[in-house]
């Protein structure tokens, strides 16, 4: 990627920072800024729909790294969220701490997803994700005949130093800490030793293979890693609705997820944010429009007001995977290269 005009390396802490300029770290700032101060500004609805955001955004980061990264394919995300959530719920419900109780949320989503990670070893493509596919029944039927899952498990809500998180801004800023906390590791993860052995593997393994890489460790490594991730965002999502249910764990979840990473531009952070921010406003969009449809038009069958969301935010996501088909990041970086060249295009 070219930088701006003025804008250059002479050392490889420049090359490897990721504010650069003072514009950079003007964007930044702002951006931290703005999640921090947007609850003074806005209300309890919107505050609900960015902290589902946030816990999405977070659990999409780890796909992120399982298909985005590695290039290993996931259709059971959510059951590792699930193992997360149920982990949390069990443990806070019994007495430990909601601080330690995410923490096993996370080591637990990490245990099982390194075990359905593990075929990885001998399967890729089309076969691994009809192995991540088993997860997404294998799991919730365990949850649901031991661990509680028939019926639903409630937590008590957290405190945190005597104050009983049961507001909407406690958990906008609980989802957003954990969040933003995971992105700065995320942006670091992608120029690590460990990053570009992903990059390496998902590019061509076998090439990977011949300079030296450990292809098998590192493809289950990012199941681990992966799945750590949204252990955690399912105790995170637990404590914002109050309870772990099976039913916000389904198939359907693990697809929207991919969609996320691939709508915004696999393989990158900031496409993981633009996909999740972009489908889930495009959700709320044709929702709101399904409401205006129903009353301009009550002769409109009911089952296909209901399935309008569906169907519209499905078609805009085949339009985008056909037209941009890099995500729609890709799109922006294109933009930004033609804004610096220019009026000297062919440069």
């Amino acid at each position: 990627m070219s930088l701006p005009c003025g804008v250059y390396n002479d050392t490889y802490t420049k090359d490897f920072a990721l504010a650069r300029t003072k514009t950079h770290w003007g964007l930044l700032i702002g951006w931290v800024a703005l999640i921090l101060a947007l609850p003074l500004f806005i209300g309890p609805t919107l505050m609900s729909w960015l902290t589902l955001v946030g816990i999405t955004a977070l659990s999409a980061l780890g796909l992120h790294v399982i298909t985005g990264l590695c290039g290993q394919m996931s259709i059971g995300h959510t059951a590792f969220m699930a193992v997360g959530a149920f982990t949390y719920a069990n443990l806070a419900k019994y007495g430990l701490h909601w601080i330690f109780a995410i923490a096993v949320a996370g080591v637990n989503g990490a245990i099982v997803g390194t075990i359905f990670g593990l075929p990885s070893l001998k399967v890729k493509e089309l076969y691994l994700a009809l192995t991540t596919l088993a997860a997404q029944f294998i799991i919730p039927w365990v949850l649901l005949e031991y661990f509680g899952g028939g019926f639903g498990v409630v937590p008590p809500d957290p405190e945190i130093f005597g104050v009983v998180l049961i507001k909407h801004y406690h958990f906008y800023y609980l989802a957003w800490i954990f969040t933003l906390a995971f992105t700065y590791l995320m942006f670091n993860l992608g120029r690590t030793k460990i990053g570009r052995a992903y990059k390496a593997i998902r590019d061509h393994d076998l090439a990977a293979e011949a300079m030296g890489i450990n292809v098998g460790f590192y493809k289950v490594s990012s199941f681990t890693i992966g799945c750590f991730i949204a252990g955690i965002a399912g105790a995170l999502l637990v404590i914002w609705i109050g309870r772990a249910d099976v039913e916000h764990f389904t198939i359907m979840e693990s697809i929207w997820y991919l969609a996320f990473i691939i709508v915004g531009g696999a393989g990158s952070v900031v496409g993981t944010y633009v996909g999740v921010l972009f489908i889930r406003g495009l959700w709320e969009l044709s929702v709101i429009l399904s409401g205006i449809l129903i009353e301009g038009f009550p002769g409109v069958p009911e089952s296909l007001t209901s399935a309008a969301p569906t169907i519209l935010v499905a078609g805009v996501i085949i339009v985008l995977v056909i037209l941009e088909p890099r995500g729609i990041n890709h799109r922006w970086i294109i933009f930004k290269e033609s804004y610096r060249l220019w009026p000297w295009s062919y440069w």
